[in-house]
């Protein structure tokens, strides 16, 4: 025969195992919350880095590629008549204000005369080219990363 405080005992084991399993489950899921959310950020700075080299590798090549992505961009490599343009992305600046993105990129282009087609173009590219990135969608002529909008703006120094 078991005595009472034996079965008292265990009852009270089990108790403080399930207590300290839910703090460590909670924790666990604190955890891994908080390292999903610096992957999405890490994922949108990556996408918009990638995107913006790929505009200075595209015109340095001078080469026109026919797709509907590409489209704006080879109005640019038409301009300069298909010969290399000289661009560099400079930098990259992504600023989170509640909902919204606001992301920055400047890039370093050489002719004046033709830099708002070149900020232009280069806009469009950036929203079409985003938009085929999983978690962004483009609707109507706005960019949205999940839920987020963004506000993109191409500077040229």
């Amino acid at each position: 025969m078991v005595s009472r405080s034996r079965l008292r005992h265990k009852g009270q084991t089990a108790v403080e195992l399930l207590f300290v399993v839910a703090i460590l489950i909670t924790g666990i899921v604190y955890l891994v919350s908080s390292a999903v959310d610096v992957n999405n950020g890490v994922s949108v700075v990556y996408a918009f880095r990638t995107a913006g080299s790929d505009v200075c590798t595209y015109l340095n090549t001078g080469v026109v590629v026919n797709d509907s992505t590409h489209a704006p961009l080879n109005n640019i490599v038409e301009l300069w008549n298909y010969t290399p343009v000289e661009c560099r992305f400079v930098d990259l600046t992504v600023v989170q204000v509640n909902d919204t993105l606001d992301v920055s990129m400047v890039y370093s282009y050489p002719d004046s005369a033709t830099k708002p087609a070149f900020i232009g173009n280069v806009t469009d590219f950036l929203r079409l080219k985003l938009s085929s990135v999983p978690g962004f969608r483009l609707a109507g002529n706005k960019l949205y990363y999940g839920e987020m909008g963004i506000n993109l703006t191409v500077v040229v120094r």
